[in-house]
């Protein structure tokens, strides 16, 4: 017979434990890398020193100054990733298996288009713009897919304008400084609630049976809708010698509190039953409630180094990103001040390392080529959502830029292996154990106007 019980207190994470875990993907849970074109080509080597586009915008704004040519910039990134999912015994409230395939392939593809304009006001100063979309993710199960629980729909976004100034304090160095402005725009995101284990759980399996209810037999639906906007700083540092480059590109962490909504769909026949569920304060669980979450943006640092040889060029760049800045997600509720639901992320810095390099082939056309080692975040298979189903990354990348009259062309790709992404996660009713195995492909394609 199954016995195992849960405390009304227990039972409000459970309509929230996903809805949690899937707002750092709004805050940078899940970064955007493809930015340029050229760096892309690199598998993002050369970023940090500046490539001759209008990137220097986002990466390091004292690479500005290197640009002869007033510039405008129009960028589509196009992102094919697989993200298979197989379970590994995953179950409901300790033994019962879970039901349900395995989700199809929730991340798909998605066109990102990246803006850039820079204009030179004067032989030392040089003042960029930009329209980036540096986090986000669109992620999409089947609706009883074995992970149900834990994440079914999650589409966010971060849209970003950018304004800097990149001034020639010498002939060797040069400063730059940008102001940014994120929108985290309307997203939304749910998850299913297994009512019929709560119910079991809260009212025993006699009472419950008697009144229809079995795990996995009443789904429920919560979702969460909501926005912010934040303003933060980026800056850099470059130095130039005869045939060699050193820079330093820095992206501020941005503070956030995003209010929204949390809707809750309870099973047609049991709205008065649930509602009657209460936390320890004796407020309701399942009521739609107004809230919000305290969220950070990670801060970004890019280090690079550029070396010519004539026609053929070298890059080595690292990224570290702050990811420590999000050690737990709590949810507030405004509207029924019940008991915070909160998740422990306790997601570590990471870091990715690059290698470039491009040949001249002629005046016109040049080649380009690089590979990158990158880390994720997430330190353990219990703390990797279906929603960000990341892994350690190896980049395979290869491009051009072709150059024709005040026009400039430039196509990247890059291959992304991924290592194993196992997931053995914890929600309040359910144990969802299995392996993320995924792969995928970044095509991008830029046109520059030079005037």
């Amino acid at each position: 017979m199954w016995s195992n019980r849960f405390s009304p207190l227990q039972v409000v994470v459970l309509g929230f434990f996903s809805i949690c875990l899937s707002l750092p993907l709004i805050a940078g849970g899940y970064q955007v890398s493809e930015q340029t074109v050229r760096g892309l080509a690199h598998a993002h080597a050369g970023v940090a020193t500046g490539l001759g586009d209008g990137s220097a915008i986002f990466y390091n704004p004292a690479a500005l100054t290197r640009l002869k040519n007033n510039k405008i910039n129009f960028t589509l990134n196009g992102i094919l990733l697989e993200a298979d999912f197989q379970n590994s015994g995953s179950t409901v409230a300790g033994v019962i298996p879970t039901s349900g395939d395995n989700g199809g392939n929730p991340t798909g593809s998605v066109v990102i288009p990246t803006g850039y304009a820079t204009y030179r006001i004067s032989d030392r100063l040089v003042l960029g713009g930009s329209l980036n979309a540096p986090f986000g993710i669109a992620v999409n199960y089947d609706a009883d897919w074995v992970g149900r629980y834990h994440g079914v729909d999650s589409e966010l976004g971060a849209i970003n304008p950018n304004v800097t100034l990149g001034y020639k304090v010498s002939d060797r160095v040069s400063l730059g400084f940008g102001l940014n402005y994120y929108w985290l725009k309307d997203s939304k995101i749910s998850s299913a609630i297994d009512f019929g284990t709560i119910g079991t759980s809260v009212l025993g399996p006699t009472q419950a049976a008697a009144l229809g209810l079995a795990p996995q037999s009443n789904d429920g639906m919560v979702t969460i809708t909501g926005e912010d906007k934040i303003f933060s700083f980026n800056a850099g540092f470059l130095y130039e010698s005869d045939n060699s480059r050193f820079g330093i590109g820095y992206r501020h962490e941005g503070e956030s509190s995003i209010a929204g909504r949390a809707e809750i769909e309870i099973p047609q026949g049991y709205g008065a039953l649930f509602q009657q569920f209460n936390d320890a304060n004796g407020r309701p669980l399942f009521q739609s409630s107004d809230g919000f979450v305290d969220i950070t943006l990670p801060t970004l640092i890019f280090v690079g180094y550029s070396h010519d040889f004539g026609k053929l060029q070298m890059h080595l760049d690292a990224q570290w990103a702050d990811w420590t800045v999000f050690p737990e997600l709590r949810v507030v509720y405004t509207e029924t001040l019940r008991v915070d639901s909160v998740v422990e992320t306790e997601w570590d810095a990471a870091t990715r390392f690059s290698l470039g390099f491009d040949y001249e082939v002629n005046e016109n056309l040049v080649w380009r080529g690089g590979v990158a080692e990158e880390e994720t975040p997430i330190p353990a298979a219990r703390n990797r959502t279906p929603r960000v189903p990341d892994a350690d990354r190896t980049w395979l990348a290869t491009g051009f830029t072709y150059t024709k009259s005040h026009y400039e062309f430039d196509f990247g790709l890059a291959y992304i292996i991924a290592g194993d992404a196992p997931v053995d996660l914890d929600g309040t009713t359910d144990h969802l154990v299995g392996e993320f195995d995924l792969d995928g492909t970044a095509i991008s394609f830029s046109v520059t106007y030079n005037f």
